[in-house]
């Protein structure tokens, strides 16, 4: 299929009346568009790129925020075959020239709202044009310079990307450094992005299987509060659209907007990351929006005590998901009734293939109880980490290697454990964080609850606990410490416990885990090296 994809083109045939796009600014609606605007967008947007004389295979970067204009320009992209590469406006400017200089984009793409110097990159692109919400012509060109910067060679799939025979290896490149802090560029042919969206079909099947609209005629809406330049958030909004469902996004995450949204709207499902979840709980004390029935969790593990609360004290419905944006996982609910997904499972496998490794490399048996790591290979695993070291370490013989524990019972659905290099041994026992995380979160006055390895002077390894407690709730880390020791492991007992005002996070909401880890070591190094302190300028720190 050239240009576009199938579920692409099953969204851009819909000529219904219904609104498809808002866009939410703090508590205000700014822009809507129907489907049948959404298709002139595109063709506007068409126009546009024609008139900039982009060829087939050219660069297209998108330095956008969450404004619909993001899918009227992805829908051109692919319609031109251009090769799309969209960054979240907050990336750092070192980021942005590498990502400049490899992939040498003919055109550039900014949001009027982004922060970047406009200037700057006026020298390193041929052509910029910007997006104004608010304006009648909302994509219009700036002054263009020539391009000041002199590509390096590429990556070796954008090289076979630019000869005729692999046309389709590369229509969009997302860029991420996800929790870890290590970039990488995600690379998804036409063909591949298809396989995606249809996979996302699968998944949130089950969410609409019962009476599934707010009026009766109208499938209730999706809304969306994770950035679109992340594969999550894009995904997310395009499998909705593609199931005639309006899309409200959220410039930024607003609990009070959220919730009122959600009960005028009549909105059934959420997906948000867990601390998401966590600001919406202190809320939700009083109210919740009597529509909402179904709470999707991606990014990362929801701790099992705030699974437990969403649904104890509001009956809501807690499913986990899983993936990444490497590789389309092939785990999901399709195979079973909501209702019956045991507590804490990812779902069962459904697409590609899906193998759990031993640490010493020994697979392990295909079906039954079995746990390692998990290793998947499908038609989305294709090899996209800028770093050749790390590219070699994890993919192997078409195989990604997720770097995430499993464990799978008997009748097949899988549970996240931790991530490999964050999981301790001690006295012979595997401790993950997540069941350190999920004894402190069950405590009324924890708000957050982050765990992370430590290297302790022996060498050894143990984990170190970061909080941030309920605003009014004064707790100190023995305190803690003595809450976790009637509740918890002994065994995967916190060496630190560090409580602090909040919780570094990612753009994408989640817990920056590798800052998070380096506020934890700084603060063991420094209580031991001086007993008795243990005291630091950004929180509380127990040494134990």
């Amino acid at each position: 299929m050239s240009g576009k994809t199938a579920v692409l083109e099953q969204l851009l045939q819909r000529r219904d009346a219904a609104a498809a796009l808002y866009l939410h600014e703090h508590d205000r609606e700014v822009l809507l568009w129907s489907f049948g605007e959404l298709q002139a967008a595109r063709s506007y947007c068409l126009g546009i790129l024609r008139a900039s004389a982009l060829q087939r295979g050219d660069r297209l970067l998108l330095l956008c925020s969450d404004v619909p204009h993001f899918i009227a320009v992805l829908f051109a992209a692919q319609e031109l075959e251009l090769c799309l590469l969209p960054l979240h406006p907050d990336q750092d400017r070192h980021g942005l020239e590498h990502i400049v200089r490899v992939h040498q984009p003919a055109v550039a793409i900014v949001d009027a709202a982004a922060p970047v110097a406009l200037a700057q990159l006026r020298t390193m692109v041929p052509q910029c044009l910007m997006v104004e919400a608010a304006a009648l012509d909302w994509l219009r060109p700036l002054a263009a310079l020539p391009a000041a910067v002199i590509a390096t060679f590429p990556p070796q799939a954008l090289r076979a990307a630019d000869t005729d025979t692999h046309a389709d290896a590369c229509a969009v490149v997302f860029h991420s450094s996800g929790s870890s802090g290590r970039p990488k560029a995600l690379y998804y042919s036409r063909t591949q992005l298809d396989t995606f969206l249809q996979g996302q079909q699968r998944l949130f099947a089950p969410f609409d299987d019962e009476a599934d609209s707010h009026d009766g005629s109208v499938p209730t809406p999706r809304i969306n509060v994770l950035p679109l330049t992340h594969w999550g958030g894009l995904s997310f909004c395009l499998q909705a659209l593609s199931e005639g469902r309006a899309v409200h996004l959220f410039n930024s995450f607003d609990v009070t907007a959220l919730l009122q949204l959600i009960e005028r709207t009549g909105c059934r499902l959420l997906m948000l990351v867990p601390a998401m979840y966590r600001e919406m709980l202190l809320r939700l004390e009083q109210h919740c929006p009597p529509s909402l029935h179904y709470c999707l969790i991606m990014g990362e593990a929801m701790p099992a005590g705030l699974a437990a609360s969403l649904r104890r004290r509001h009956g809501l419905l807690v499913c986990a998901a899983y993936g990444m944006s490497e590789a389309l996982s092939g785990l999901a609910h399709g195979a079973i009734p909501l209702q019956e997904v045991p507590h804490g499972s990812c779902g069962q496998q459904v697409f590609g293939e899906m193998k759990l490794v031993a640490a010493e490399g020994v697979p392990q048996p295909s079906t039954g109880a079995a746990e390692g790591e998990l290793w998947v290979r499908n038609a989305t695993t294709v090899p996209c980490y800028r770093d050749a070291a790390l590219l070699r370490e994890k993919y192997l013989d078409g195989w990604y290697r997720t770097g995430d524990c499993f464990r799978r019972d008997a009748g097949g659905h899988y549970y996240f454990q931790s991530r490999l290099d964050a999981m301790c041994i001690h006295n012979g026992r595997n401790i993950y964080p997540q069941q350190v995380e999920a004894v402190f979160i069950e405590h009324r006055g924890v708000h957050d609850c982050v765990a992370a390895p430590l290297r302790m002077p022996d060498g050894r390894r143990r984990l170190g606990v970061y909080l941030v407690l309920v605003p009014g709730v004064e707790l100190s880390s023995h305190e803690l410490l003595d809450y976790y020791l009637k509740h918890g492991a002994h065994y995967a007992a916190p060496v630190l416990i560090l409580v602090a005002d909040t919780v570094p996070a990612t753009w994408t909401g989640k817990p920056e885990r590798t800052r998070i880890a380096a506020l934890l070591q700084d603060a063991y190094d420094l209580a031991w090296a001086e007993p008795g302190t243990g005291v630091r300028n950004d929180g509380r720190a127990g040494l134990h």
